[in-house]
């Protein structure tokens, strides 16, 4: 558009290229119009805009009125007073202003009064198409329709004159094609505004009392008349053909208007161009109600056919054919009634062409139907330009809008379950994925009124979001019935501070005005746009008006907050959603768009450090990496995280790679991806973050002994440790009880090598599924029936159910592993035969052998190892009854001496003891073990060893303690009696003689000196030993499950790396990293340090403290109780399966180059938004 200004009005050029909406303009200024309102709403926003501009200079009072309503009854206000006047609203507001317009035609007007309501076929941005033409019969209004913006031009310059001579509001009908559409327009200088205003008092015709509207209603008719003899006039009802008629020859006749005439008329002129067509005869028509009969008459009886081109409804077609009817045409009528064109949507070009192929050439191959054009072969007519196929580009929320901040708190914080009520305008670019906030959108402030209905027949709180905009428009009442039902509702009033998806134009809230820079500006002089733009609303203080608003309605709650604020956000969310009734969350921040464009000021500028996006500790692996797809609630979960439950350090940017969970637990299970995943809802995603490291999950959500929760940052805190392996459990149990077992693990095709696992307990099994599952023939040997050593033949069902661990363990075997069962070493097979049959020999035999003290009264009858007594219940060779009225003692503090009290408990016992040399916190066996036989009546002495026992006739022993000097200030008995006494104060190991004619080193507690990062052990003898490795107890160190699992895993990658190197396989098979045991980790009090080494119980010596749980976990919590658990983990390193930025925030401004995250920087706004969410703290602010 030329930008250049003129003076005075007689310098503006003959043809200017304008919208249709700024053709309008400039035909009222032209008319001297005097008041202009409107509500904001596309298609129709530039008028307003328009006439804001203007108003700075004083030619004419404009207002951005609060609603349709409102923007109708002011204007015929002041038309009533002798102002010609204006409004403009689109098709859905005429709806909101449908109360006055009804009735205005029975008071009339004044001066002229032109409402202008722009229509939406094909909803290009609406909810539903309208036509206004039916609206304007409806309330006995003319209607205008124009064709082209030169016509609308000319239409509103012409409809006041023509209002002041009938007497009536006149109604112009302009569609998006018209208003949006750019085309060079002759304008008419403006003219000043008649007399000043002057309320008439004259209340028999402005008060429409049902005895004076009476009167009015029959008054109306004349005026239509005078309005139908307007409409008939050439200048309105205008024909037209694209080439010189032939005299006596019949032309086929068109009927159009609007948008569609000026559609047909192009697509006539192209056609005419390429080929001879009929005789034809279109008329325009300008008015359509009152409908011009006598020029359609005149244009009938000249020939016998005719078709009726328009969209939105049949409006000229069924006027036509009754108009034929009642004058006994009986040609014939084609139009939407018959099908020839579509009943909805906008008319396109193809579509048209093709109806003009059927109506032009009816016996031409291709003429039934419509929308499509035929074939040009067959000599029919087609469209050379054809549809211009535009690609798809879906609606988006500008970078920086402060409503992406609202919405991402939002399901942050309340996650998907919540139902959301929607608004019209910008707000509704929260429909569908990543926010999902618009369940429904209806109209303008039917959120309000949908979520309270909803909540009182459901009982659930909604959420319901209006715009500031739309707050004052309508949905003030909608709280008001909030507030006298009580419902349950939370209000998000989203306050940016302008109207912004229409162009910017003012809201209440809104602190200034429009400054004229927008392409109206053309319309309107230099001299006539002032250097300081005017506030076009005025009285109203920005955000504290509408939590006022709200306090007046009678709402209690109500929290104002910055909704770019994200972790305020999130706190307020939390906060207003844990309320109940009516509660109101105003996310007030303005539009940084248009604050950038009112201010001119630099925005902030914010980059992605690639170096931590899509970082951890795990990453540096594939195999030691989750390798879970990214998924979008683990991302939401991330973020949540982030601002509900941070991490104890002031500076995401200090977050280490690896936490401290993962770092202490031996086989460096990703604890915060699983127990995230969870949180999310995601078991299938936790499943497979836990089985990236281990394929016994469901063994170990029973039987580990969490060392993660010990050194858990919140292990000191009020609420304790998340309780980890729980969490673990309820993930096992959800996809269980989903699918009716875990998913089979699958088998690889064998690389023809075969290697022995001797030892078929935790250790053997997973040394076994990792040489399996790389493609080795493995053959798996114990000297029982059944796989699983001491987690089958020891560990009580009651802590280790058997239907998981059967399960586990043939998931395992499956794999095309063969079990070898009953077959002991040095008794059915030797290390030498085997180490000659395979490539390499993992020993993985458990130290199975309970010890018992060498003290004195020892041996006696009823005095064992609790080892065997375990040992012989699990075989079921010795009932749990057997135990039953039975006083029984237990000497140790790790899991075997539980068990046994727990076995004892079950079978019945009288009284169960446990004596112990250190205190009850320092016992390595599970705390929820400990618990619930504390639970069960289990009497604790501490600090206290057996000295001696003596034994009586009826095998009733006498124990005499001593004091172990370990616990200081005890108390503790010098006597106990009891039925049955059993250690469990550790175990030894049961080998074979043959071991020791391989040289092999042994340690002082029985296991073999190796290599303890793979488990290779050597000798001097040269019978092949250096293939040998061992794996779980014989290695050394903590005696645990999980200990046992990672050792076999390091010693399965041990040989296959002795294999690949020696030539056997080609390359390594078995990819097995750990994260660095020194490396830094966050701690409780904010500071970055290694963790420190195990002690011999397997649990962390922090460098920097020893966590000292302020709160245990009851040994069995409720699925509930654990999701919240969950949901309280900090996350305490980065993360890299998040794309957060990319997938939740959905900002344009973000976009993914080389796998991370990259942010341009002619679209990012500073909001800042993305840094708060992003879980590794990735993005920081740089210097634009």
């Amino acid at each position: 558009m030329d930008s250049d200004s003129h003076s005075t009005s007689e310098q503006i050029p003959p043809a200017r290229l304008l919208l249709g909406n700024e053709a309008i303009v400039a035909g009222a200024r032209a008319a001297g119009v005097g008041f202009a309102s409107g509500y904001p709403g596309t298609p129709a926003s530039e008028i307003g805009d328009g006439f804001a501009a203007i108003a700075q200079s004083g030619e004419v009072v404009q207002e951005y009125s609060v609603n349709e309503k409102i923007a109708l009854e002011v204007a015929h206000a002041a038309a009533l007073s002798g102002v010609r006047s204006i409004t403009s609203m689109k098709h859905l507001g005429l709806n909101v202003a449908a109360d006055p317009a009804a009735t205005m035609p029975y008071v009339g007007v004044g001066a002229g009064l032109l409402i202008v309501s722009a229509g939406d076929p094909g909803c290009h941005t609406s909810p539903n198409e309208q036509d206004q033409r039916q609206l304007a019969k409806a309330w006995h209004m003319p209607c205008i329709d124009p064709d082209t913006p030169q016509a609308a031009h000319d239409m509103a310059r012409d409809a006041f004159a023509l209002s002041e001579a009938c007497n009536l509001p006149v109604l112009m009908r302009v569609t998006t094609r018209i208003c949006h559409a750019r085309a060079p327009v002759r304008i008419d200088p403006p003219r000043k505004s008649g007399a000043p205003a002057d309320f008439p008092r004259e209340a028999s015709r402005l008060c429409p009392l049902p005895s004076n509207a009476r009167r009015m209603r029959g008054e109306i008719e004349g005026r239509l008349a005078t309005a139908q003899e307007w409409a008939e006039r050439p200048s309105f009802a205008r024909t037209w053909s694209p080439q010189s008629q032939t005299e006596g020859e019949e032309p086929l006749l068109l009927i159009s208007s609007g948008a569609p005439a000026w559609l047909l008329r192009d697509n006539l002129e192209q056609l005419s161009q390429n080929r001879q067509l009929p005789p034809i005869v279109l008329l325009t028509l300008g008015v359509v109600h009152p409908f011009p009969d006598a020029p359609v008459l005149d244009l009938l009886a000249g020939s016998s056919k005719l078709l009726v081109v328009e969209e939105g409804s049949p409006f000229l077609e069924e006027e036509v054919r009754l108009l034929a009817q009642i004058h006994g045409w009986e040609g014939e009528i084609h139009g939407m009634l018959d099908g020839w064109l579509p009943s909805h949507g906008e008319l396109d070009a193809p579509t048209l062409v093709a109806t003009l192929d059927r109506y032009f050439s009816p016996n031409k191959i291709g003429s039934e139907g419509n929308g499509r054009a035929s074939d040009p072969q067959n000599g029919a007519i087609t469209h050379n330009s054809g549809k211009l196929e535009v690609p798809m580009r879906p609606p988006i929320l500008c970078a920086g809008c402060p409503h992406r901040g609202s919405y991402l708190a939002m399901r942050m914080i309340l996650g998907p379950k919540p139902l959301c009520f929607n608004d019209i305008g910008c707000y509704t670019l929260g429909y569908g994925p990543p926010f999902d906030a618009a369940q429904s959108v209806l109209s303008m402030g039917s959120s309000l009124s949908q979520a309270s209905v909803v909540s009182r027949l459901t009982g659930e709180r909604t959420v319901a979001f209006v715009g500031d905009s739309t707050f004052y428009h309508a949905g003030m009442p909608g709280l008001a019935n909030i507030v006298e039902q009580n419902d349950d509702v939370l209000v998000v009033v989203l306050d940016n501070r302008t109207t912004a998806m229409t162009g910017f134009q003012p809201s209440p809230t809104s602190e200034g005005g429009l400054s004229g820079e927008k392409g109206t500006q053309d319309l309107v002089s230099a001299d006539d746009v002032m250097e300081e733009p005017i506030p076009l609303v005025t009285g109203l203080s920005q955000e504290q008006n509408i939590a006022d608003v709200c306090r007046a309605l009678g709402v209690a709650q109500v929290e104002v907050v910055e909704a770019l604020n994200l972790p305020a956000m999130a706190a307020a969310f939390r906060n207003a959603w844990s309320s109940s009734g009516p509660t109101v969350l105003v996310a007030t921040d303005p539009c940084p768009i248009y604050e950038n464009r009112m201010n001119s000021s630099p925005l902030p500028l914010f980059q992605v450090d690639s170096g931590r996006c899509r970082h951890c500790a795990h990453s540096c692996a594939s195999n030691l990496h989750c390798g879970v797809d990214i998924r979008v609630p683990y991302e939401q979960e991330l973020v949540r995280r982030r601002q509900e439950s941070p991490p104890p350090t002031e500076d995401l940017l200090t977050i280490p790679d690896q936490t401290p969970c993962a770092t202490a637990c031996p086989l460096n299970i990703c604890i915060q991806g699983y127990v995230g995943l969870a949180a999310a809802g995601d078991f299938d995603g936790s499943l497979a973050t836990i089985h990236q490291r281990t394929p016994f999950p469901a063994v170990l959500s029973h039987v580990c002994h969490h060392p993660c929760e010990t050194v858990c940052v919140k292990a000191g805190s009020a609420d304790g440790s998340i309780p980890i392996n729980q969490i673990k459990r309820l993930t096992v149990d959800s996809v269980i009880a989903r699918d009716g077992g875990l998913p089979p693990l699958t088998p690889v095709d064998s690389n023809g090598v075969s290697v022995a696992v001797i030892g078929a307990g935790p250790a053997g099994l997973a040394a076994a599924h990792d040489l399996a599952a790389a493609g080795y023939r493995v053959n798996l040997h114990d000297r029982d029936e059944r796989a699983g050593g001491l987690l089958a033949h020891a560990i009580p069902p009651a802590r280790l159910p058997r239907d998981k661990l059967e399960m586990e363990i043939k998931r395992v075997l499956d794999l095309g592993i063969a079990f070898h069962g009953g077959s002991q070493l040095g008794v059915d097979t030797s290390l030498s035969d085997l180490l000659t049959k395979n490539a390499g020999v993992i020993l993985a035999l458990g130290a199975s052998k309970g010890m018992v003290p060498d003290i004195e009264g020892l041996p006696a009858a009823g005095i064992e190892s609790a080892l065997e007594l375990l040992r012989r219940l699990a075989r079921g060779e010795q009932q749990l009854e057997s135990l039953e009225g039975l006083d029984v003692v237990v000497v140790g503090g790790g899991d075997a001496a539980i068990d046994a009290v727990r076995s004892s408990q079950l079978g019945g016992a009288r009284s169960t003891t446990l004596v112990y040399r250190r205190r009850r916190e320092d016992m390595p066996a599970a705390s929820e073990e400990i618990e619930i036989a504390m639970g069960d009546g289990l009497e604790f002495i501490s600090g206290s060893i057996v000295e001696r026992v003596s034994t009586d006739a009826d095998e009733l022993h006498t124990l005499y303690l001593a004091d172990s000097s370990l616990v200081e200030g005890t108390q503790s008995p010098k006597q106990l009696q009891c039925n049955r006494l059993f250690f469990a104060i550790g175990q030894s190991f049961d080998l074979p003689s043959e071991l020791e004619n391989l040289g092999l080193a042994v340690n002082s507690d029985g296991s073999l000196v190796c290599n303890h990062s793979d488990g290779h052990v050597s000798s001097s003898s040269a019978t092949g030993s250096d293939r040998l490795f061992v794996a779980g107890d014989l290695c050394g160190g903590p005696r645990t499950v999980v200990e046992a699992l990672a050792s076999g895993r390091r010693a399965a990658a041990g040989l296959d790396r002795l294999l690949s190197t020696s030539g056997v396989v080609d390359e390594p098979l078995i990819q097995l990293d750990f994260l660095d045991s020194e490396g830094p980790v966050l701690h409780s009090n904010g500071s970055v340090d290694a963790l420190g080494e195990p002690d011999d119980r397997g649990r962390q010596h922090s460098t920097v403290e020893v966590h000292t749980p302020a709160h245990q976990y009851p040994a069995e919590l409720d699925s509930v109780t654990l999701m919240a658990a969950a949901h309280a983990c900090h996350f305490c390193s980065s993360c890299a399966n998040c794309s957060a930025c990319l997938e939740i925030l959905d900002c344009p401004a973000i976009e993914e180059v080389n796998g991370s995250a990259h942010i341009i920087e002619d679209l990012c706004t500073g909001c800042r938004v993305c840094a708060d969410l992003c879980p590794n703290g990735a993005i920081v602010e740089v210097t634009r």
